[in-house]
């Protein structure tokens, strides 16, 4: 086994939300090693025994990860549109900058406490906006853009 770090295993589930409405989510778990093949290794939490990351769920993606800044969401908003036509809307809660790709990417967290940061797989994603700028007017916009 090679010991592996800063790698990271994202899988993708679904989980129902207080409301009853099933939602997909992502989640991450730390590679631990790799085997001798070299396939990544991570925790089954129900035994405690490293198994091989494509065994343990639906598997998106393995990489190296890390994030060398956290900052404050500073007031930013995610709003989503319910299937029943409702606005939701959950705080940015920090904005985490990603040390491999220089990407920033938002955390909102919802009613219950899951956090999100691929905001925009839900579907019904409709913006990103802080309460301090006034949303514009298509009519406002300069000509040609």
């Amino acid at each position: 086994m090679i010991p592996a770090h800063g790698w990271h295993a994202f899988y993708q589930t679904t989980r129902v939300d207080s409301s009853g409405k099933e939602r997909k989510v992502e989640i991450e778990k730390v590679v631990v090693a790799w085997n001798d093949e070299g396939v990544p290794l991570v925790v089954d939490e129900s035994t405690g025994n490293l198994v091989p990351a494509a065994s343990a769920g639906k598997l998106t993606a393995v990489i190296q990860a890390g994030y060398t800044h956290v900052l404050p969401g500073g007031g930013w908003m995610a709003e989503y549109r319910e299937d029943n036509g409702i606005l939701v809307r959950y705080p940015i809660v920090a904005w985490q900058v990603h040390s491999n790709t220089g990407l920033v990417e938002p955390v909102t967290v919802d009613n219950d406490g899951y956090s999100e940061t691929d905001i925009k797989s839900t579907g019904n994603f409709v913006r990103l906006w802080h309460p301090d700028w006034p949303r514009l007017d298509p009519r406002d916009q300069p000509k040609g853009t």
